[in-house]
């Protein structure tokens, strides 16, 4: 007859309290989790970490951002990189923080019942006015088509975090 075994677990912190703007880019948590049942056995190992600059609400300051927002910072910054107009894509971000600020603009870039051609149009007008760099009203263009011109905000805020590291 088979036989079921509790092993005890606990959880245990090695730090103290620290700062609100505590930032590291070591590990913070370590927690280890075993527990021997039947079938087998589990290993859960976690590591948590937190990194960069971002100081509002959350525990210890962290905030969470869309990973969407992330990937496509990154991959606007990479592009930046490669063309080494990574200056340059950086205002074209400052102006684009600037133009989706205003409620209007961003509520009709945002609104579903609004044809993705005509925002495209908007687009244009906006790339030719501020003039931004091709690979930006690219991107852009992404984003409309993608359906996720919603994320430009986080977006922005984790391109500065991006070109910083």
């Amino acid at each position: 007859m088979a036989s079921l075994r509790h092993t005890p677990s606990s959880l245990q912190s090695s730090h103290s309290a620290l700062p609100r703007n505590f930032v590291s880019l070591n590990p913070l948590f370590n927690i280890s989790f075993s527990a021997s049942t039947f079938p087998s056995s589990l290993q859960l190992n976690v590591a948590a970490t937190l990194t960069g600059r971002r100081s509002h609400g959350g525990a210890l300051g962290a905030k969470m951002v869309s990973s969407a927002a992330a990937s496509y910072a990154l991959a606007l910054a990479d592009v930046a990189k490669a063309n080494n107009t990574l200056d340059s894509t950086t205002a074209d971000i400052e102006k684009i923080e600037e133009i989706f600020a205003d409620p209007g603009v961003f509520s009709f870039f945002n609104n579903p019942t609004i044809e993705t051609e005509k925002k495209k149009k908007v687009l244009e007008e906006i790339v030719a006015s501020s003039s931004l760099q091709p690979h930006t009203q690219n991107f852009l263009n992404i984003l409309v088509d993608a359906k996720r011109i919603d994320l430009i905000n986080d977006i922005a805020k984790e391109y500065e975090f991006v070109i910083t590291i």
